[in-house]
């Protein structure tokens, strides 16, 4: 009986296993996964790190497309690392009209930053 058993629950497992099998496109991921670098001209800044938010920053590209720029709450737990912290104060100096250089991961709601480089005031 407890052998029946047994092969009933493996059975179940492997029909489980393979119902789980994604034949569609692979999923994105939720932090992003493809490594951009894009330049452009500063059109909006929304910082809201004073107030326990994050930035959202809009680049109009060379070829009239824009990008959206993402970087996330400094009051987090654990702490900010020393990069996140120099991170900002790039993004704090940035004004409209700013050519700058970013570098993140692109996902669906823009790119989170890894790196900014202002170019051109």
């Amino acid at each position: 009986m407890r052998v029946r058993l047994l092969d009933g629950v493996v059975a179940l497992c492997v029909l489980l296993l393979a119902a789980c099998e994604d034949s569609g496109p692979p999923m994105i991921d939720a932090q992003g996964s493809e490594q951009v670098t894009v330049s452009g001209e500063v059109i909006e800044k929304n910082d809201q790190v004073p107030v326990d938010g994050g930035v959202t920053m809009t680049l109009q590209l060379d070829d009239g497309s824009h990008e959206t720029l993402l970087f996330s709450s400094l009051f987090t737990a654990p702490p900010p690392s020393p990069e996140q912290l120099e991170l900002y104060q790039v993004i704090a100096q940035v004004e409209l009209g700013d050519r700058v250089r970013a570098e993140g991961k692109r996902r669906e709601d823009g790119i989170a930053l890894e790196a900014l480089t202002i170019v051109k005031r």
